[in-house]
């Protein structure tokens, strides 16, 4: 750093610590921490230094491995295992998803989330290498590295934000971005983000388009909830299109986060604290999401926890003023539940909202066929993963108990919803992180359940490229994750 205090206590004008990703100050603020950068001549995020930092350490280590171990030439079926193995779990937490057999081009390095990926694919690759050998198989050349895949991991790590900004930071926001632009950056929201996420009512959704300028509009009135709930839209927005579509507008997307920052922090007034407190919940929804799509400050975890709480004081609120739960304060909840439910089961952690949450908000869901199914399976998951926490060796009859009855398959043949498949391949932690199962998959006779799974998990792979080809995967990093467990299968 070219700064030896990040901006935020510069600012304030108190100590720094210099820790990284995030100075003690800003964690406890839960701000975003920021020092100003000469060369560049812009704040650059700590986070991202420390990404680099751990980038430069991998590499280092990687290079004293290659310069201990035997070259990756040799033709011993021990040195290509020892080879494999050289690279420990924890260094892991980027993959880089490429075929080694067909390499085109050099590809960028993709974050998969954390490192029980790596963690699998190190399993795999060395269970599949030990079952050659002991069949005294050759390996396949897919198992072997080579040197454009020495290539790739050679790569510098790209940045979170383009250098090369294509506007100026005191511009307005309306002036750099046309109206034609605003109304497709919307209509993107109301097709990708809306129907899964439903962060405001209807009319509020519609309305958005009434506006021939929104930005323009929005910036005349900032205390509008109007402006607040554009700031959003324009946030999550531009955040996928800036990732799925057009990289140039990364900036204007950090700008409209930093704009839904500052909502998330406002402090309600006596007068309009319930609809203060949708607002504010509705921004720490929107920055979960942002997050889901390009995770820049690996504060997913805490967003979800302070919207749980500002939901819950918002509940209270209503209760006080003897006020009925109305459509908006039931969507709003409703989205933080699916928000919070698919971080909790990809984390793995417990969460004591989605417990209390899940069976009484899915009473109140009449004509939301699709969506009433997809939360019905989530109890569901939640018991199955507590479960194999608790039993990491079930026996057979647990195994078909995990699945209830009314949700069972018995035939690879029959028809299954993407809900039916989540279910079973909830079971994939018994084959893919049980030392008594492992063995097993390389067997000729796979057993029955394995088989529902893998099925289960096709099912569901195939439905996420259909996602994918139309731009509708939202978290690239934990959609990755769950192919690449389903992939193994």
């Amino acid at each position: 750093m070219s700064s030896q205090v990040c901006s935020r206590c510069r600012k304030r004008k108190i100590r720094c610590d210099l820790q990284l990703p995030a100075c003690r100050n800003c964690r406890l603020a839960d701000a975003e921490c920021l020092f100003w950068e000469e060369a560049l001549g812009k704040e650059i995020p700590c986070s991202y230094v420390h990404s680099l930092q751990q980038r430069v350490a991998s590499l280092q280590l990687e290079i004293k491995n290659a310069t201990d171990k035997a070259p990756a030439t040799s033709t011993s079926l021990r040195g290509r295992d020892n080879l494999i193995s050289a690279h420990a779990p924890e260094q892991g937490y980027h993959s880089n998803v490429v075929g080694y057999n067909d390499v085109p081009s050099p590809s960028r390095t993709s974050y998969l989330g954390p490192g029980s990926s790596a963690r699998l694919l190190e399993r795999l690759t060395k269970s599949a290498v030990q079952w050659h050998s002991v069949n005294n198989i050759q390996l396949p050349k897919n198992l072997l590295p080579d040197e454009a895949s020495v290539m790739i991991r050679s790569q510098q790590l790209q940045g979170l934000w383009p250098v090369d900004m294509t506007h100026d930071q005191r511009a307005e926001l309306h002036s750099l971005v046309p109206p034609s632009t605003q109304r497709a950056i919307i209509e993107n929201y109301l097709d990708k983000v809306s129907p899964e996420y439903s962060l405001f009512s209807d009319e509020a959704d519609s309305k958005l388009l009434a506006y021939e300028n929104p930005l323009r509009w929005s910036s005349s009135n900032p205390t509008s909830p109007s402006a607040f709930a554009i700031a959003i839209v324009f946030a999550i927005s531009t955040a996928l299109i800036s990732r799925d579509l057009d990289s140039n507008l990364a900036a204007i997307s950090k700008r409209f986060r930093e704009k839904v920052q500052i909502i998330s922090q406002r402090t309600a007034s006596s007068g309009d604290r319930i609809e203060t407190a949708k607002e504010t919940c509705a921004a720490l929804c929107a920055l979960a999401i942002c997050e889901l799509i390009n995770p820049v400050s690996n504060q997913l975890w805490d967003l979800l926890g302070r919207a749980v709480s500002t939901m819950e004081h918002l509940r209270e609120g209503y209760r006080l003023r003897g006020l009925s739960l109305d459509r908006e304060f039931l969507e709003l909840e409703l989205s933080l539940l699916k928000l919070e439910s698919f971080a909790t089961l990809h984390f793995r952690r417990p969460s004591q909202f989605c417990e209390m949450r899940l069976k009484t908000i899915i009473g109140n869901l009449d004509g939301h066929k699709q969506l009433l199914e997809e939360l019905n399976i989530l109890p569901y998951l939640h018991a199955i993963a507590q479960k194999l926490r608790d039993v990491p060796d079930p026996s057979e009859r647990l195994l078909e108990e995990l699945v209830p009855l009314p949700l069972r398959i018995y035939s690879t043949t029959s028809d299954i919803s993407i809900a039916l498949a989540t279910v079973y391949t909830a079971l994939h932690p018994l084959f893919t992180a049980s030392e008594t199962f492992w063995n097993r998959i390389f067997d000729d006779a796979l057993p029955g359940l394995l088989q529902l799974i893998a099925y289960s998990s096709l099912t569901i792979i195939d439905h996420v490229g259909r996602l994918n080809a139309n731009n509708k995967v939202l978290s690239v990093w934990m959609t990755a994750e769950r192919v690449l467990e389903f992939g193994a299968i």
